[in-house]
């Protein structure tokens, strides 16, 4: 039987009642795989136009029970929220609370942020990136929310969720440091300890609204103990080690070897205007993101002081935010010749790491510390042991690889994979720092790099 032909035009048909009738005219069973990931991704768009136009529903219910109570003397503008939610979770089955905790979030987005509305109900970005750049935002002025999502929104349908929030901190420390160090403030003056029951049974406690910089050293900590039983010859995986001597250590029965100590783990991005107090410049802090400059600095004096410490310095692109060029401040111990036809020296390692931050699989955010240096053309098949022919993937992105996933990396340290099922998908490079605003000309010049590479 010959494989069944999509409607006409399907890949780039915008959300709405044409797509809706073209959806469920298509019958699954006889179409090809590629085709099949095409139909996902327009039933993607059309959920997200719907979820868009459910978020209006609700501000209209809303809307609704105002003018239907508008003339009750003892109801106030107060009581709005309260009786909508009533309104909505009769007529839906939900619970008064999950109900207006859904219409708080879509006043959020329709009156806070309709630009990320609207990319909503055309399709451009799911509701998961919706809430994160409403939420994201929404510390910041009216004014100030606006630009930054005049910048950000352009780049969100290509960013998953967590790549679409680590960005959108940057630019929201930036743009008002301020406020980020009074939102960091609150936050922390909120810490607490949560315990409970899972639905299987077994229990959670863990840490919330805990400072940057502490959280930072006690994981790094806690992953020294685990290192240690692991050389100790603890061959379970880390995570299992890793959660045990966490329970131990609490209730104070650890018994284990002592930690086993890296130099330079706990790793900081920053400026050096920053650093002096000259500026108030977005930081970071490797495996855990954007801190704002006042964490910067305390990281830098706590551990910067000792004399254990190795300082890496980086350059990077003004253009991209990019890395240019990656180095330490002072000689790394000897460790054992490697073979170099296959093997990447310390500094190719380092640099790498530097520059690529994460995996650069797919939607993938495993921290590059923790990932494996590969090569991009295999060395067997005449891959040379270079910087622009390695990059980070974790194991199983490595294993897509393996599995019969393409990849190449081009001149802007995009890497694009190509899937078993033909379809290609770019992973946009790491900046490190803010890239320079771009005018009109120098966008088309990239965007004609871009496709020439």
């Amino acid at each position: 039987m010959s494989p069944v032909e999509l409607p006409e035009g399907l890949a780039d048909m915008p959300p709405g009642p044409a797509l809706a009738a073209a959806l469920a005219s298509i019958d699954r069973t006889d179409l090809t795989g590629y085709d099949m990931v095409v139909v996902l991704q327009a039933r993607s768009r059309q959920l997200a136009h719907e979820q868009a136009e459910f978020a209006a529903d609700l501000a209209a219910v809303a809307d609704c029970v105002r003018a239907e109570t508008a003339h009750i003397s003892y109801v106030w503008d107060s009581d709005i929220p309260k009786l909508a939610a009533a309104e909505i979770a009769a007529a839906l089955t939900w619970t008064k609370r999950a109900a207006k905790a859904r219409l708080e979030d879509a006043w959020l987005l329709i009156e806070g942020v309709p630009a990320v509305w609207a990319a909503l109900r055309a399709g451009a970005i799911d509701l998961p990136k919706a809430r994160v750049l409403a939420e994201g935002t929404s510390i910041l002025p009216a004014p100030a929310a606006r630009r930054v999502i005049d910048q950000i929104l352009p780049e969100a349908p290509g960013l998953t969720t967590g790549q679409l929030a680590y960005r959108l901190r940057r630019l929201v420390v930036e743009v008002d440091p301020a406020a980020a160090k009074k939102e960091y403030e609150d936050g922390v003056a909120r810490r607490k300890v949560a315990r409970g029951l899972n639905g299987d049974g077994t229990a959670y406690l863990a840490g919330y609204n805990l400072p940057a910089d502490q959280a930072a050293a006690a994981d790094e900590r806690l992953d020294a103990l685990a290192r240690a039983a692991k050389q100790a010859g603890d061959d379970r995986p880390m995570d299992l080690i890793r959660a045990d001597i966490y329970l131990a250590v609490l209730a104070g029965t650890y018994t284990g070897p002592g930690p086993i100590g890296r130099r330079g783990v706990i790793e900081l991005t920053c400026d050096l205007p920053t650093l002096m107090g000259l500026a108030d410049h977005t930081a970071e802090l490797a495996g855990w993101g954007p801190v704002i400059a006042d964490i910067a600095r305390q990281i830098a004096a706590t551990y910067g002081l000792t004399g254990d410490m190795v300082w890496r310095y980086s350059i990077t692109n003004p253009f991209t935010g990019g890395l240019a060029f990656h180095g330490t401040t002072r000689k790394r111990p000897t460790q054992p010749r490697r073979d170099p036809r296959r093997a990447p020296t310390n500094r190719q390692r380092a640099f790498v790491v530097a520059r690529d931050r994460t995996c650069r699989g797919v939607s993938c955010r495993v921290s590059a510390r923790r990932a494996e240096i590969d090569h991009i053309q295999d060395h067997a098949d005449g891959g040379r042991t270079q910087v622009w022919n390695l990059d980070c993937k974790c194991t199983a992105c490595h294993d897509l690889k393996d599995g019969g996933w393409a990849v190449r990396r081009n001149r802007l340290d995009e890497v694009i994979w190509t899937s078993p099922l033909g379809h290609t998908y770019t992973v946009p490079a790491e900046a490190i720092t803010t890239p320079q605003r771009l005018s009109a000309v120098e966008h088309l010049l990239l965007k004609t790099l871009r496709h020439r590479t």
